[in-house]
């Protein structure tokens, strides 16, 4: 038994017997209706009303049958089926989708590039999303919604050659993952230099090169910021910060200076060696500071042993003259020969190492002064 009053009904079954009587009560509510929708293949993402209510097969109760309902099915790597259903005074309303099978691109994602699809920025393209966590590494643009066809993609990245690769999409091949690899643009570097030698480009990459004096010497390096490292035999070393962001960056001169004698002459007289090292004559150098260093180390360890040694001198004196027996005094008296050699012995290597520090310390003044190795 059904019975209606406008937009309310009430339902009920009943069973009667021969000769019998039942009275029943029904509680009328809002009609519903059910909405059955069905998709091949199942398990389609179904939103009504840009809410999901879950899975296909599924079903929805409608319980006004006035209104338009904007329906979307979802279902990874199968077009999305969008469509506006009006329900009609029937019961149930059975909804049948035959979803057609999609291709997918998805691309490592960073903040610095530009994408495109066909010579299409990916800005302009429908159907593109950033799939996963700004912290995340497999961060990526996921292009979704593609026919089974061929692309290509193009990336590019401010002072960086471009990467470009053709992609087929295929029912068997649905989805692409591209990867790519970046490479600096390279730059011809032209260095001029007033002298013979070698020089270094250290920043993106190593670059090592000789330089002729008066001629034009090419580098190729990729874009970037480095510091340039140039010598020559005689001149002072050179280094200098370059940013090489051209194809055809200006012209790099290089101008070897010789040392200053008044600057070597300063530095030497500060510690041996010094003077020679600035100017170039490392070899010399090495030895004056070596000589010095060893020279003045001798001077003082030597100096530190006497001091000991005259202590243990004394002590020596004072028990010698307190001793009460022949036998203590003749110990005590061989003890302090014994330390007064030792004296005599650091004295003299006191002696030598000042000689040895001296005679270093003026030979490399004499020889920075008077032997000057340029015009």
């Amino acid at each position: 038994i059904k019975v209606r009053q406008g937009k309310l009904v009430g339902e009920s079954v009943v069973s009667l017997l021969v000769d019998d009587r039942k009275e029943i009560s029904l509680n009328l509510i809002a009609e519903q209706n059910i909405l059955r929708m069905y998709s091949e293949p199942e398990g389609a993402e179904v939103i009504i009303n840009q809410a999901s209510i879950g899975k296909t097969p599924i079903d929805y109760t409608v319980t006004d049958t006035t209104i338009d309902y904007p329906i979307q099915l979802r279902k990874d790597l199968y077009f999305n089926v969008d469509e506006t259903v009006h329900f009609s005074n029937t019961a149930m309303l059975r909804l049948n989708y035959n979803l057609e099978p999609c291709g997918r691109i998805e691309i490592l994602y960073q903040d610095d590039i530009k994408v495109f699809l066909n010579d299409k920025y990916l800005n302009q393209v429908s159907n593109v999303n950033v799939v996963g966590s700004a912290f995340s590494k497999n961060r990526r643009w996921v292009i979704d919604q593609l026919g089974f066809s061929d692309y290509r993609i193009r990336i590019e990245k401010e002072n960086h050659q471009p990467f470009e690769t053709a992609v087929t999409l295929t029912p068997n091949q649905p989805n692409k993952n591209i990867t790519y690899e970046l490479k600096l643009m390279n730059a011809s570097v032209v260095f001029t230099s007033n002298a013979m030698g070698s020089g270094e480009l250290r920043g993106t990459q190593l670059k090592r090169f000789r330089l002729n004096s008066g001629q034009n010497t090419n580098v190729s390096a990729p874009f970037g910021k480095y510091s340039l490292y140039a010598t020559a035999p005689g001149f002072l070393p050179i280094k200098q910060d370059l940013a090489v962001f051209s194809l055809n960056p200006d012209p790099i001169t290089i101008h070897f200076q010789r040392p200053d004698q008044i600057k070597a002459m300063k530095r030497s007289i500060l510690f041996p060696g010094i003077g020679q090292i600035y100017s170039q004559q490392r070899g010399k150098g090495m030895i004056f500071s070596e000589l010095a260093i060893v020279g003045i180390g001798w001077l003082i360890n030597s100096m530190l042993q006497y001091n000991e040694e005259l202590d243990t001198y004394n002590d020596l004196s004072d028990k010698y003259i307190a001793a009460g027996t022949v036998d203590e005094m003749d110990n005590y008296r061989h003890q302090l020969n014994t330390s007064h050699n030792k004296l005599s012995s650091y004295r003299n290597q006191f002696l030598i190492a000042t000689s040895i520090t001296l005679v270093t310390y003026s030979w490399n003044i004499y020889d920075i002064t008077v032997r000057w190795p340029f015009e």
